[in-house]
């Protein structure tokens, strides 16, 4: 009945919401639907000549320059009309936002989703900016025309400005810092900083965002309180100064998504004091979030948009609960209060932000208390000192512009050092996993309606204990699936490579090769990303095949990071073979110096692992081939399933291990799929049902082999190819293969 009476007394609030849902939901969908159809209709096109395009975005520049543009005209009628991200490699131009371009040739690439489990999804990244693709060109770019948007080239020229002077007057740390402060642009942020702030949970501080506005804003009212005028004026100055203020953020900040939030709420706020209304601040994030998505539906898949509302909506709510606890006696000290709410607002920005971190990142900051504590206002004196040390840089003041250069740089040190400290504490994250975010969403919700419900009756012992029930819960979740008995074998994409990752009971891990031909570090850092995602912290044993590049290039990285527990190597290889013996030296020193203990094998050789059994089949020490042929030749048993590893082996190394057991239920295709003339021998001795070739698109070698897929269709097993698929995941338990799934 309670239900119903609250239905009947605010069925006009109710319809409302209604009404805004129906139309974001309509509104997303669309833009969505037409993303699909227009990527369909252009995606045979990849390559794209005499282009006409208007940028959009201030070029960022290091050994190329790259930019947003709208692509006016080309040979390609279908893609005019439509926004691409540019990258220039042979270019000396001084681009701003307006400038229309004339580029001779370029090549298109489209938008991708996931390649592996817990990587980049360059798809939805692009989606959220209404971007088609990127075009590389290495052709001579010519100024058209000069833009005749005077207030965003001057807002780039003061942008770049500021950037150049930053890195004159400060060190390189520093300055980087200082820049994402003012600017929004992170590209001169050092990976170690940013890993610092991630970790410590305050990354957002360098993140152009409603935090920045709400800085200013705060400035601005400091300023109007000290005037002597009435109050109706200094309403209306407050009026007049907030909304300039917040339209200079807005264009120097390139218009963010979060910034406009900001903005729409300060729009509301004000006018609510105008129109004599009451301000709730929780609808006015509902409705500046719901009109942002149904004028810009591509903000939905904003990863950073989301994050957020949802941190804005855990502000709101644990202001609701300071109201409320300011009541007890404890709280009336002010320190106390202040750091209780920090803690409580830290704690419900994290737990809010939860299903999107688990989705997005594959972590959670355990002590980004503490950083909002100690960092956040440090934010304030940082920002204010940036605006000092660009003011008084352009106004040529050389004094105050050191002095200003000076304090900025003491508390950005300060705030690096902090971060550094809280990142580097024991269990500083907690990673997390997509399986576990249903379990995360549930925990979310009945503990917030639980906990807000017993504080809302002041009953603090019964939400301790509601908390404290609720967690061992959820951990009894999370124990129960790590305890699952089931076994993955994942072989990721990773481009014109080789590399599977074995995932075994006990939190037991193994990886058979982990290399490619394509960017080493952006791989490495994919595959890191991935064992995260399937909570592996530590590898039990790496499996080398042999030592070609493509084979073994990220391998250095899980050694310099301390992954690796045993590292096995081939005891034969060509050692006429410069590239293999170059690689097999910076291998042994890698694992002397981590240290990573190595085992070399031959022929015969058997490991247990996890209830798994890892038998190489070749090389002996009696073979004299070529570097692919020594291969080492992985044969892998979990219970009645088995997986053949056969690295880059060739014909002379195929006929070798014809004499052996090499019956298999899964088999990785030799030497990246490409031509093999024992090729029907190894296919009908194997007899495999699924057979896994990978290598990269469009690659020099023309892999793979016709042929080879040929014979292996032919012989009754499925075939599937990394970059067609992405990583293909197979999931077993002691009898058989469970599932077998594809990123793509």
């Amino acid at each position: 009945m309670k239900i119903l009476h609250y239905i009947a007394k605010y069925y006009t609030r109710i319809l409302l919401f209604i009404i805004i849902l129906f139309a974001v939901s309509n509104s997303v969908v669309k833009f969505s639907q037409n993303y699909e159809n227009t990527l369909d209709k252009i995606r045979i096109t990849d390559s794209v000549s005499d282009i006409l395009c208007e940028v959009i975005t201030a070029p960022q520049k290091d050994d190329k320059l790259s930019f947003e543009a709208k692509l006016i005209k080309s040979n390609s009628k279908s893609l005019n009309g439509l926004h691409f991200n540019f990258v220039l490699k042979n270019t000396k131009l001084n681009i701003l936002p307006g400038d229309r371009l004339k580029i001779k040739e370029g090549k298109l690439y489209l938008p991708e989703d996931k390649r592996n489990e817990g990587s980049f999804d360059n798809l939805e990244y692009q989606k959220s900016k209404n971007l088609f693709g990127s075009i590389y060109s290495d052709s001579d770019a010519t100024l058209e025309t000069k833009g005749t948007k005077s207030y965003l080239r001057y807002a780039a020229k003061l942008k770049s400005e500021f950037s150049n002077s930053a890195s004159i007057k400060l060190n390189k740390n520093i300055a980087g810092i200082a820049t994402a402060l003012l600017t929004g642009d992170k590209s001169g942020i050092t990976n170690k900083d940013s890993h610092s702030l991630k970790q410590s949970g305050v990354y957002h501080i360098v993140a152009i965002s409603g935090l920045h506005l709400n800085i200013f804003i705060m400035f601005m009212s400091f300023f109007i309180s000290g005037l002597r005028l009435k109050r109706l004026k200094k309403a209306f100055l407050s009026f007049v100064l907030f909304v300039l203020t917040s339209l200079i953020v807005l264009v120097f900040t390139g218009f963010g998504l979060s910034v406009i939030r900001a903005f729409v709420m300060l729009v509301i706020s004000l006018g609510s004091g105008v129109f004599a209304r009451k301000y709730d601040s929780k609808n006015s994030l509902y409705i500046s979030t719901a009109l942002i998505f149904i004028l810009l539906p591509q903000s939905f898949y904003s990863v950073g948009f989301r994050l957020s509302v949802l941190s804005t909506f855990a502000v709101l709510v644990s202001a609701d609960i300071m109201k409320k606890i300011k009541e007890y006696s404890i709280f009336k000290n002010k320190y106390v209060f202040h750091i209780t709410g920090v803690i409580i607002t830290s704690f419900l920005c994290s737990l809010f932000t939860l299903p999107v971190m688990i989705a997005s990142f594959g972590f959670l900051p355990i002590y980004s208390f503490l950083g909002n504590l100690f960092v956040l206002p440090l934010a304030t004196p940082a920002l204010a000192f940036c605006l000092g040390f660009a003011l008084f840089s352009f106004m040529g003041l050389g004094f105050l512009t050191s002095f200003a250069a000076f304090i900025l740089s003491q508390i950005i040190w300060l705030i690096l050092n902090i971060t550094s400290f809280i990142s580097s504490m024991p269990f500083s994250v907690i990673k997390l996993l997509p399986l576990y975010t249903f379990y995360a969403l549930c925990f979310m919700g009945v503990i917030f309606c639980v906990g807000y419900y017993i504080i809302k009756r002041k009953r603090f012992f019964g939400c301790i204990s509601a908390v404290l029930i609720l967690c061992l819960a959820s951990g009894s979740v999370l124990l129960y699936n790590k305890l699952d008995t089931k076994a993955k074998v994942i072989f990721a994409d990773v481009g014109q490579g080789d590399c599977a990752i074995i995932k075994l009971p006990q939190n037991k891990a193994v990886i058979i090769d982990f290399g490619t031909n394509y960017n080493e570090d952006y791989v490495a850092d994919e595959i890191k990303l991935s064992l995260m995602k399937y909570n592996i912290a530590n590898i039990s044993a790496v499996f080398l095949s042999h030592f070609h590049s493509d084979h073994i290039s990220g391998i250095t990285t899980l050694l310099s990071e301390k992954m690796v527990k045993d590292l096995y190597v081939p005891m034969y290889y060509e050692k006429e073979d410069k590239e293999s013996c170059e690689n097999l030296s910076n291998i042994l020193s890698a694992a002397l110096l981590k240290p990573a203990k190595l085992q070399r094998l031959r022929i015969g050789d058997r490991i247990e692992i996890g209830g798994g059994i890892f038998e190489i089949l070749s090389p002996s020490e009696n073979m004299q081939f070529k570097a692919n042929d020594m291969s080492m030749v992985i044969k892998f048993t979990y219970g009645k399933n088995s997986f053949l590893f056969t690295g880059d082996i060739e014909d002379m190394g195929t006929e070798n291990i014809l004499k052996k057991d090499i019956d298999c239920d899964v088999i990785k295709v030799p030497h990246h799929g490409g031509q093999n003339t024992k090729i029907n021998e190894l296919t009908q001795k194997a007899s495999a049902k699924y057979a896994v070739i990978s290598c990269g698109k469009n690659n020099s070698y023309e892999h793979p082999h016709k042929d080879t897929v040929k014979a292996f269709k032919n012989s009754g097993a499925k075939v599937f190819t990394t970059y067609k698929t992405g990583a293909i995941e197979f999931t077993l338990d002691k009898n058989e293969i469970k599932n077998v799934s594809k990123m793509r």
